[in-house]
């Protein structure tokens, strides 16, 4: 699936991207409703894929998402220090995720 961006609409980047993100996590919530994975795609050749699947100039491609059975299984672990994803002998990748409590600020109501 390509999510694509009308460039003749005028938003900032920020709107863009929140729309796009709000639309892919749908798109990926219903695949696993449906027993699909997914994984949503950004580091991609834009121009080459949109030469290979004609689309109009008038749009950019933001993101791919690609829908399927996965062949490998991924798990997170906790690290504030690394954003490397590592694969084990298994092909399988090693995703470092911040805690929870490293990213949320709680604000004392009193």
């Amino acid at each position: 699936i390509a999510v694509l961006n009308d460039v003749n609409i005028r938003k900032t980047n920020a709107v863009t991207e929140c729309d796009s993100g709000i639309a892919m996590m749908a798109i990926s919530l219903i695949a696993v409703e449906m027993g699909f994975d997914s994984c949503i795609l950004g580091a991609i050749d834009r121009k080459k894929i949109s030469e290979i699947l004609g689309i109009n100039p008038e749009y950019e491609i933001l993101y791919l998402i690609g829908i399927g059975k996965a062949n490998q299984e991924n798990t997170q672990f906790d690290d504030s220090n690394n954003v490397k994803y590592v694969m084990d002998d298994l092909k399988n990748f090693k995703v470092p995720k911040r805690k929870i409590e490293d990213i949320i600020v709680y604000r004392n109501e009193r």
